[in-house]
């Protein structure tokens, strides 16, 4: 039951980290924080890990991870590469 829960969680977080991308919410969600995108993804990854086994969890956790790996990228590029 409660992995049911967390792989239920997995996906409202998977939801609302691709809204706070590109959506009509981009604007709410980037007003409250520009990380906001990253502790979504991060609370997703961590759920889907405790997630119920099998292919759901694989995928979960594979778009979770990929979508961590461009929130950093994007992030390191905007912040990262600045003059000094």
């Amino acid at each position: 039951m409660r992995q049911r829960v967390f792989t239920i969680l997995s996906a409202i977080f998977l939801f609302l980290t691709f809204f706070a991308y590109k959506g009509f919410f981009q604007d709410f969600f980037m007003s409250l924080s520009v990380y906001t995108p990253l502790i979504f993804a991060c609370l997703g990854l961590v759920s889907a890990l405790f997630g119920l086994p099998g292919y759901m969890k694989a995928i979960f956790v594979t778009l979770h991870s990929l979508s961590l790996l461009l929130f950093i990228t994007i992030i390191v590029l905007a912040f990262g590469f600045q003059q000094p």
